[in-house]
């Protein structure tokens, strides 16, 4: 994700509690929209992160 996140590290995002983490993905579903993406981009963005989400809970 280019507009995501600036680290490679995974680790440091998994630090973080959850609140911490919907408040990020909030803010960046928001910049999104603020920088005029397509309704699909943001879908597709969100949908990446919910698989992400995900297989970190397998």
């Amino acid at each position: 994700m280019r507009d995501g996140a600036k680290t490679q590290d995974l680790q440091v995002l998994l630090d973080h509690k959850s609140r911490v983490l919907e408040q990020m993905i909030i803010g960046y579903i928001e910049n999104l929209r603020d920088k005029g993406r397509a309704h699909q981009t943001i879908a597709t963005h969100v949908a990446a992160i919910l698989h992400f989400s995900i297989r970190l809970t397998i």
